[in-house]
């Protein structure tokens, strides 16, 4: 199970928790956690977005730092960034986990549930 959230401008937090249902990668799992989020972003209409996640391979990935090799990375990319194009800006930050508060929170949650 992934968590993906989204912190409103008034600091509330929308969280939505993503089962699998099948075996994953870790790399694939934060990619449909992101994508999730990002729908939930389009469909909340929003417009400009700030994306924090702990993954460097995905963020290096989405920045052009790093290639994606595999074939499912590299699908996944794509939609990140078909999804991306909906809003007006967009920043995207590599955050240690360790200084993701917001993530550990969301990532024991969806531990929490899988159980």
């Amino acid at each position: 199970m992934e968590t993906s959230g989204i912190c409103t401008p008034d600091g509330s937090m929308l969280k939505q928790a993503i089962t699998m249902g099948f075996k994953t990668s870790n790399n694939e799992a934060e990619y449909k956690a992101l994508l999730a989020g990002l729908q939930m972003a389009k469909n909340l209409v929003v417009k400009k977005l700030a994306i924090h996640s702990y993954s460097q391979l995905i963020t290096s990935q989405i920045t052009g730092e790093y290639m994606a090799k595999h074939l499912k990375m590299a699908q996944y990319l794509r939609k990140i960034q078909k999804q991306l194009e909906a809003f007006q800006t967009y920043t995207l930050t590599q955050v240690p986990r360790a200084d993701n508060a917001h993530a550990n929170a969301l990532g024991g949650q969806g531990s929490a549930l899988d159980h």
